[in-house]
């Protein structure tokens, strides 16, 4: 795959051999004033996978009492960056960004493959966090309507709800997810924004 996105990182450990089963991305885009903005993604509050008429896996809709999908119910209706549980068809850690990327967002090949991979570090936990750039002509083609996006609960598998390219200074006032509040600073250490 590094052929394809010439900036990933080439650890082996980071980015060949998967040694957790989760992986995130903080991707981040520069508007044509020069505002730098970063990709977050509110997850889908109790009761909205019910409104959108998201099934379950037995083809039933979902319950009105039923939050995201996957995730701890106290992370109901929060933001957080694009991530979670690599898919079981990812090749590796990028290939499971890329996956999760077009899973939350609903966009597909056309939009993914122009992200430009600049670094990786670790949660505390261990997950590796990699920060991608996307030029804004592409950045500016996701969804960012505000409120709920049917067909971003359905690609996401009832996860997310709403994706919006927030201004870098504007993140931590977003009720996040408090995994992300602590990844997000080391994230901007890193890379010095």
């Amino acid at each position: 795959m590094s052929g394809r996105y010439p900036n990933i990182p080439t650890d082996v450990s980071v980015v060949g051999r998967m040694r957790n089963n989760q992986v995130a991305l903080y991707l981040y885009t520069i508007t044509e004033t020069g505002e730098i903005r970063i990709l977050m993604l509110r997850k889908c509050r109790v009761g909205e996978r019910h409104s959108a008429g998201h099934l379950d896996r037995r083809g039933n809709l979902v319950a009105s009492n039923i939050g995201p999908a996957g995730t701890n119910l106290r992370y109901a209706g929060k933001w957080c960056s694009v991530g979670g549980s690599i898919d079981r068809n990812a090749m590796n850690n990028i290939h499971g960004c890329l996956i999760e990327f077009r899973d939350e967002t609903g966009m597909k090949n056309d939009i993914s493959r122009h992200i430009e991979f600049n670094g990786v570090f670790h949660s505390q936990q261990g997950v590796p966090i990699f920060w991608g750039y996307l030029q804004w002509v592409h950045a500016k083609k996701l969804n960012t309507r505000s409120g709920t996006q049917r067909y971003i609960i359905f690609s996401s598998h009832g996860e997310i709800a709403e994706n919006s390219w927030v201004g870098i200074n504007d993140v931590t006032s977003l009720d996040l997810c408090d995994y992300v509040r602590s990844s997000f600073r080391t994230f901007r250490q890193r890379t010095g924004f």
